[in-house]
């Protein structure tokens, strides 16, 4: 006889049961964890200023990596060009 699949009931206990569930800060590094939160906060509350103003946060920080850059073509070539004779040497 097949076994029953679980109910909804005894999944969501488990689920609740392992939310307060956290690893020893100690046995994974502890304050790169730390350091790797505060900067995903950090970029989030970014996000959501920008979302308050009506900007979208990809488009933003897309225009900010790419800000003061020539892009043209023989701007990327000469650049591509330095970091092939650059690995060479």
């Amino acid at each position: 006889m097949p076994s029953r699949p679980p109910s909804l009931e005894s999944f969501l206990m488990v689920a609740d049961s392992m939310s307060s569930f956290s690893p020893p800060a100690a046995s994974c590094g502890g304050s790169l964890i730390g350091s790797r939160e505060s900067k995903k906060r950090r970029r989030r509350d970014e996000a959501k200023k920008l979302l308050a103003r009506s900007i979208d946060p990809s488009v933003q920080r897309k225009a900010d990596k790419h800000a003061g850059k020539d892009s043209s073509f023989r701007a990327v070539a000469k650049e591509v060009i330095i970091r092939r004779l650059a690995t060479a040497l």
